[in-house]
């Protein structure tokens, strides 16, 4: 009977061995995008801009180049109401200044930052809130 246990536990400790081994490899495709990912960092929800103010917005690509450029477009209640370029793809910022020739009180907006050389490469902001500046 001893020698039946000793056989068995073998036999498990050969099988969580195995197991281990065939796990520890990572699944060939398993954690490749085919994309990179770009997050835009700031504005955060919660945040309101003031017309006048200089706001900024930042970004990260977990898997673009840092002399990768990027587009920034704002949209306030659904409508494109400025764009500019920034550098920097992989991480950076850029201060935009809240014009009211676009700025209208009460308009929800949103950044949008997409990877110049590829539109489908994108992050988009929470929502903030445009306010009329405290003077």
């Amino acid at each position: 009977m001893a020698a039946a246990n000793k056989i068995l536990m073998l036999i498990v400790i050969i099988a969580v061995l195995f197991g281990t081994l065939a796990t520890s490899k990572p699944i060939p495709g398993l954690d490749e995008r085919t994309l990179p990912v770009l997050h835009v960092s700031a504005p955060r929800s919660g945040f309101f801009w003031a017309i006048k103010s200089l706001q900024n917005v930042s970004w990260w690509c977990d898997k673009c180049k840092p002399t990768d450029g990027v587009k920034i477009n704002i949209k306030c209640n659904g409508k494109s109401v400025f764009s500019t370029t920034g550098t920097n793809a992989y991480t950076g910022q850029k201060d935009v200044k809240v014009d009211p020739k676009w700025a209208v009180e009460g308009a929800s907006c949103a950044v949008k930052v997409s990877l110049s050389g590829n539109s489908h490469v994108f992050g988009i902001s929470t929502p903030v809130i445009i306010v009329k500046t405290q003077e």
